[in-house]
C-alpha cells in the first residue's frame, strides 16, 4: 500500500498524464492541454485559451522551446508551486486534485519536522522516519550509512538539515524519475 507521500507524488503524474496527449504528442502539454490544465487544477487562470497570458506561461515553463511542456518541465512548475505556499494555507475552497497533492506533499514535510527541534527542518532521525514510512518503495535508509549519504545529498546548504526547499526538490526529482520510468516502460511495450 502506498504511504500518504507516493500517493500524491503519483497524482502528480497521473495529473499530468490526464491531460496530455489529447491533441498530440502523449507526454507533452501542448497550449491548449496546459490551458485545460490550469483551468481545472489551478484556480482557473488563464481562462479562454485564447488569452495571451496562457502563451506567456507556455513561454516561460518551455525550457527547451519546443512549443509544449514536458513533464520535467511541469514538474518545476509544481515544486514553485508547492514552494510559493505557506504552511497551513488553506487559500482553496475546492482544492483540485492537484492542489490537495501538492498540499499532501506539504504537510508531510510539517507532520515529520520539528518533533527534534526546528520545525521548518528536518534532521536525521526526522529524514529517516520520514523516509522509513513514506519513501519505502525508494530508499532503504536501515543503516546508517545510507542515511548519512541520503543526509549529505539533500542537505544543499551543509546546515546538517533538510529544510522544505531541500525536500521539496527531492520530492519532484522522485517523482520525474518516476514518470519518466513508467514513460520509457510506455514506449518499450509499445515497441
Amino acid at each position: 500500500m502506498s504511504s500518504k507521500l507516493e500517493t500524491a507524488m503519483n497524482t502528480v503524474i497521473a495529473v499530468f498524464n490526464g491531460y496530455s496527449g489529447k491533441e498530440g504528442d502523449k507526454y507533452k502539454l501542448n497550449k491548449a492541454e496546459l490551458t485545460n490544465l490550469f483551468q481545472k487544477e489551478l484556480g482557473g487562470w488563464p481562462k479562454p485559451s485564447d488569452d495571451p497570458r496562457a502563451g506567456d506561461i507556455m513561454k516561460l515553463l518551455d525550457a527547451d522551446k519546443d512549443g509544449e511542456v514536458n513533464f520535467e518541465e511541469f514538474a518545476i512548475l509544481v515544486a514553485t508551486l508547492i514552494m510559493s505556499k505557506k504552511p497551513g494555507d488553506k487559500s482553496e475552497k475546492n482544492p483540485s486534485t492537484l492542489q490537495k497533492a501538492m498540499k499532501t506533499i506539504t504537510d508531510v514535510f510539517y507532520e515529520y519536522s520539528g518533533k527534534e527541534g526546528d520545525k521548518n527542518k528536518l534532521n536525521k532521525g526526522e529524514v529517516k522516519s520520514l523516509f522509513q514510512t513514506e519513501l519505502k518503495n525508494f530508499i532503504d535508509v536501515s543503516k546508517d550509512q545510507a542515511i548519512n549519504s541520503l543526509m549529505k545529498d539533500l542537505d544543499n546548504n551543509s546546515d546538517g538539515e533538510v529544510d522544505f526547499l531541500e525536500f521539496v526538490i527531492l520530492v519532484v526529482t522522485l517523482i520525474m524519475i518516476t514518470h519518466e520510468f513508467f514513460t520509457e516502460s510506455d514506449k518499450t511495450s509499445k515497441k
